[in-house]
């Protein structure tokens, strides 16, 4: 995780960007969550309308009318705001992610033209191009979808638990039981994303160096008659390459299915718990249709939990590929105060000059 923050200039650079994103997200997220106290009283009124003048009166009734129709167009046009402001969170957040992204190919190929011959004699060509391409394709995702994602979750996770203990706190309490498990689980699992996620990038960065030889080498391989076997070797590293894949995603499927349960089983609780509250006179159906609302909107946070964490692991791997490279030094460097002879004169002596070659 440390190679990422190596991104912390990038960010600076665009940190107004950031600034506006990160309060459109925040806004957003807000009006998310106030729906809920609405909804509340919304399904209140209707319940004290149907105790006091039964079920067909409640429906004749046009306060209540009223008041539906004013919680709906609340719940309406914060919709709408909610709408405009994950697109301004968008429009921010994904752009600046492009941004970085354009910079960083920038500087990556710019170093490329300040090394030395030796570095590409140890490094192959294709090993050069997926750094460049599929790494920084892996980084961009982190500083897009993963960032944005990960401060909508702290937003959305903050607003909902707040609202939530200010209402009920054993209901709370019990309704997110789960939690525990789901914290331990991506624990767990992060690791194995983060091994699996550098075993990929290796493996492609050796097709596209197997690719990049094959074609360089085209005439060669036809000469000698050796296509057959360089086919060989290409479908070797593709099933490698296939291998690596299914087992990344097959870890990556643990997650969704996982909180999926996870949330339905606090949603059981939810309804459960409170249906008693409701019977012994402690709560109202209102607070059960709060609380459901409060699950779904825990849904996605704790959903993209994992997501997040695997985009995460995979820019950081990629990220130290690419940091390998940055920090890559010519074997010959002039010093930073260095300056060039004008005109050369004199006379050029060779003496005793001996050549390694590695």
């Amino acid at each position: 995780m440390k190679s990422l923050w190596t991104l912390n200039r990038y960010f600076w650079r665009y940190r107004w960007r950031f600034a506006i994103g990160f309060f459109c997200v925040g806004t957003a997220a807000t009006f998310a969550v106030f729906p809920a106290v609405f909804i509340r009283r919304a399904f209140d009124e209707v319940a004290v309308a149907m105790t006091e003048i039964g079920l067909a009166g409640s429906m004749a009734s046009e306060p209540l009318k009223k008041a539906l129709l004013i919680y709906s167009l609340v719940i309406l046009g914060m919709s709408v705001m909610k709408g405009l402001f994950t697109f301004l969170m968008r429009q921010t957040l994904i752009v600046m992610s492009r941004l970085i992204e354009a910079d960083l190919k920038d500087d990556i190929y710019a170093h490329y033209q300040s090394l030395d011959q030796a570095f590409y004699l140890r490094n192959s060509t294709g090993d050069l191009m997926n750094r460049i391409s599929e790494d920084v394709s892996r980084v961009r995702m982190y500083l897009g979808p993963a960032l944005m994602y990960s401060i909508n979750m702290l937003f959305s996770l903050t607003l909902t638990l707040s609202f939530m203990f200010s209402v009920d706190v054993k209901l709370s309490v019990m309704t997110l039981a789960p939690m525990p498990l789901i914290v331990w689980s991506i624990y767990r699992v992060s690791k194995l994303i983060n091994q699996r996620s550098t075993a990929v990038q290796a493996q492609q960065s050796a097709i596209s160096t197997l690719a990049q030889e094959t074609f360089s080498g085209i005439r060669v391989l036809k000469s000698f008659a050796l296509e057959k076997g360089q086919s060989e070797r290409h479908l070797i590293s593709a099933n490698a390459s296939f291998a690596r894949n299914e087992g990344l995603y097959r870890v990556n499927a643990l997650f969704m299915p996982l909180m999926l349960l996870l949330v339905g089983v606090s949603t059981a609780i939810a309804v459960w718990v409170g249906g008693q509250g409701v019977v012994d006179g402690r709560s109202t159906p209102g607070v059960i249709a709060e609380f459901v609302f409060y699950v779904g909107l825990l849904t996605w946070p704790i959903a993209s939990m994992g997501w997040v964490v695997s985009l995460t692991q995979r820019a950081a791997a990629s990220m130290q590929r690419i940091n390998d490279f940055l920090q890559a030094e010519p074997s010959v460097a002039s010093e930073a105060d260095t300056i060039a002879p004008s005109v050369i004169q004199g006379a050029l002596v060779v003496d005793k000059v001996s050549l390694t070659y590695e």
